[in-house]
């Protein structure tokens, strides 16, 4: 297979282009939205996200289009954690979590200032750094009662957690283990 060489900025351009998300986190994000789901189907359009793609759960969604949604949900639900957390996640408090962790000295530094950050906002997810030799451990302590918004507010929260960390070293991060309460 023969490779073009590229610079690292358009090398990344593609990378980014062709990252995706599991179809699976989409719909979850709708949850908020069953009970409308013609609203749903107007913000996926809007997001240019097909609707028969939320049927297969491993189906990738571009993640452009997740970006989209997200903004567009975070507009319509007024929670950038998409009303998983009874508190919620009020419109412009990712930033600020983001904000303050620019100028921590490491990245176990800006972890912790990440979740103390979100420890102000969310009320249902709280979550903690533990060190485990050379290795880190988030720890959650989660009080949602419905097990399957439970899980998914979970898995949607780490991703947040860790798409700040990749933001913040500039390379993606992949976590070597994850363990949770739900298959």
């Amino acid at each position: 297979m023969m490779k073009t060489a590229q610079g690292p900025a358009e090398e990344t351009g593609t990378r980014r282009r062709r990252d995706s998300v599991a179809a699976y986190f989409v719909k979850a994000a709708l949850h908020r939205l069953a009970d409308r789901p013609q609203r749903a189907g107007e913000l996926l359009a809007q997001a240019g996200i097909e609707p028969h793609w939320l049927d297969d759960p491993l189906h990738r969604v571009p993640a452009d289009a997740v970006t989209r949604l997200w903004l567009l949900l975070t507009e319509e639900l007024g929670d950038e954690f998409f009303a998983f957390d009874s508190a919620g996640l009020p419109r412009g408090a990712f930033a600020l979590v983001c904000r303050s962790v620019l100028h921590e000295p490491d990245l176990g530094h800006a972890l912790r200032q990440c979740l103390a950050g979100f420890n102000l906002f969310l009320r249902d997810i709280r979550a903690h750094l533990e060190l485990r030799g050379n290795r880190a451990a988030i720890v959650l302590q989660t009080r949602i009662d419905d097990a399957t918004l439970r899980g998914v507010a979970e898995e949607i929260y780490l991703s947040m957690v860790i798409g700040v960390a990749c933001w913040l070293v500039g390379r993606r991060i992949n976590p070597d283990r994850a363990r949770f309460g739900h298959p």
